[in-house]
């Protein structure tokens, strides 16, 4: 898939999704969308996970109100606001006079931009954006081959620096802190998750795996203290084993790929049922 082609899918579901969320996406640049800190989802007006449950209101919470996790401000505390976040690609691959077409890998996470938060408040996140997380994913992969019996039938995970990297997450906000940091135990994550996120947390992840169709050649999802291995196994289970049986990608994972000390302690691939999937080729054109 060429670079130009993903972006140009990638910022349709960005657009389509944000506003679903927001409101009207002022920015075909931007991978972001900025709301007043009283501003609620759109889905959340009438309610939270589906409509059971009614406008997000935590009662019995105790020492952390979880609204506020995702208000940003400056130190000054003068800008104040809401971003929220569906997917941006990793730059590294963006078109500078050469176009690549190349596999696409999907990462998915919690959330997006914990560290410096305010900054997002004034700078919106882009459509391309340097991500960092390429040498933990190729960390994750590296683990993984060098356990993988030989019986283990997948096909190959595209090689370091040869793949486009698209980033999304099951969680649309900012949070002001990073996640981890939080420390919300699984009723506040399923909470906080469930009635301030998108209607569907699933919805946008299938929009990018059908507009990327066979060039997708893996999903990882990241992250191993936190939702994203139960989510990612619902997704699995729901949404993805009907459609994508035959000429699923691959799966992978792995501890987050964002910025971190510690390093890749975490990766597991599920096994493929066919050595490669019909109709894909083993390399792609630069």
């Amino acid at each position: 898939m060429t670079a130009t082609a993903l972006a140009n899918a990638i910022n349709g579901i960005n657009r389509d999704k944000l506003k679903d969320l927001c409101g009207e996406f002022p920015d075909e640049g931007n991978a972001s969308q900025q709301v007043s800190p009283n501003a609620r989802p759109k889905c959340g007006v009438n309610g939270c996970f589906g409509g059971i449950a009614g406008s997000p209101c935590f009662c019995g919470v105790p020492e952390q109100n979880l609204d506020d996790a995702i208000i940003l401000q400056n130190p000054s505390g003068t800008l104040r606001g809401k971003v929220a976040v569906v997917a941006t690609i990793d730059d590294a691959t963006k078109p500078n006079g050469m176009d690549k077409k190349l596999p696409v890998v999907l990462a998915v996470g919690i959330n997006y931009g914990q560290m410096g938060a305010s900054n997002y408040l004034a700078t919106p996140v882009p459509l391309w954006d340097q991500t960092g997380m390429r040498p933990r994913l190729d960390q994750a992969v590296a683990l993984i081959e060098s356990k993988t019996e030989k019986n283990c039938a997948h096909p190959p995970f595209p090689k370091p620096g040869r793949y486009h990297l698209v980033a999304t997450n099951f969680f649309p906000w900012i949070t002001q802190n990073s996640w981890l940091s939080y420390n919300f135990n699984a009723i506040e994550e399923t909470l906080l998750i469930g009635c301030h996120g998108f209607c569907d947390p699933f919805t946008h992840i299938e929009a990018i795996c059908e507009a990327i169709g066979a060039k997708l050649q893996g999903v990882v999802f990241h992250g191993a203290n936190n939702a994203v291995p139960y989510m990612g196994a619902d997704f699995l289970r729901t949404r993805m084993a009907k459609k994508w049986k035959a000429e699923r990608p691959d799966i992978i994972f792995c501890d987050n790929l964002g910025g971190s000390i510690r390093g890749i302690v975490n990766a597991v691939r599920l096994c493929g049922q066919r050595q490669c999937r019909p109709g894909v080729p083993d390399t792609f054109e630069e």
